[in-house]
């Protein structure tokens, strides 16, 4: 009987060192730390939508998904701000969470036969560039100086 005691809670400390890694002890269960793991691994650009007021989550998205969890979220995906494919849907969904500005603007620039070439977008500090055949693209320095805001912004 004390051998089974002892095996049993062996394996009660290997598995809760196994899901302290998933997060297991996350303030809201491990099913919601694996759900927010799960959606923070899926980001990219095409969880985001794009109109005349700037990005927002797309309805149905891991990124809606994160918004709507809320500031639990945050963790997780201020570890993903500075990853080329991740990082801007996390700065989208952290905008949306902490209810920031959303202050969007964006820039044409044209050749020489006034062709559009491309345009210059910036969303709650955070710039990148967009070609007329829909591919986005973000510099590594700027997500890693944005990293660095949310970091200041949230204390973290």
């Amino acid at each position: 009987m004390i051998q089974f005691l002892v095996v049993v809670a062996s394996l009660s400390t290997l598995l809760d060192c196994c899901c302290w890694r998933l997060g297991a002890h996350h303030p809201k269960g491990p099913r919601v730390a694996i759900e927010i793991r799960m959606a923070v691994d899926s980001l990219d650009w095409n969880s985001l939508s794009m109109d005349h007021s700037g990005p927002s989550p797309r309805e149905g998205s891991q990124a809606a998904r994160l918004v709507e969890l809320g500031t639990i979220s945050t963790d997780a995906l201020m570890e993903v701000l500075e990853d080329p494919h991740r990082g801007f849907a996390a700065h989208v969904a952290l905008s949306f969470i902490w209810n920031c500005d959303h202050a969007y603007s964006a820039e044409m620039h044209f050749d020489e036969q006034g062709k559009l070439v491309s345009y210059t977008q910036e969303f709650d500090g955070l710039s990148w560039v967009s070609n007329p055949g829909g591919r986005e693209s973000i510099e590594l320095p700027a997500l890693r100086e944005n990293a660095k805001r949310w970091r200041a912004r949230l204390g973290a």
